[in-house]
């Protein structure tokens, strides 16, 4: 069974496997959106992260992401992954502190009241503009309102920074 780090094909096979020319591959790797293993030879190895990776780049390109917009939503992937580490990591230290506390015959009723935040994917909070209104990515402010503006709808935008509507 192969590893899914282990990088065992070549680039004329991951190509086929991924469904795109290796050309294709190539730009994408200038692009910086995969960065396939190179052998001491300068030969591309690419794993079953990497093919994974492609296809995810495949189905954002398709629903008509361009280049640049899958290179920020790859980055902005794993910095969603980082923070839920993270947030995972605190949780766990807080419950660790508050059973101190408990066993020390304290009580603390912080963890109590940390509201449960749902995990969203990262594509779930993307909204793609149709064509005919223009071309680029608009990002739709997810159900909790702790964003920051840039998240904002475009509905919201077109009322200008603080709330007004626009002049015509």
């Amino acid at each position: 069974m192969v590893e899914r780090r282990e990088a065992v094909y070549i680039i004329s096979v991951a190509a086929e496997l991924a469904g795109v020319h290796p050309q294709t591959l190539r730009i994408y790797e200038r692009r910086g959106l995969i960065n396939p293993y190179r052998t001491p030879g300068g030969t591309r190895r690419y794993s079953a992260e990497d093919l994974e990776r492609l296809g995810l780049i495949q189905e954002l390109t398709d629903a008509g992401a361009n280049l640049e917009g899958v290179r920020q939503i790859l980055d902005l992937r794993v910095e969603i992954e980082r923070l839920q580490h993270q947030v995972t990591r605190l949780r766990r230290l807080l419950g660790e502190s508050e059973q101190r506390l408990a066993d020390a015959g304290l009580s603390s009723p912080v963890g109590s009241r940390l509201p449960d935040v749902p995990r969203r994917s990262v594509i779930d909070t993307v909204v793609f503009r149709g064509a005919d209104a223009g071309s680029g990515w608009v990002f739709a402010r997810p159900r909790l309102r702790t964003q920051s503006s840039w998240l904002r709808p475009v509905t919201d935008r077109a009322r200008g920074a603080f709330g007004r509507r626009r002049r015509a």
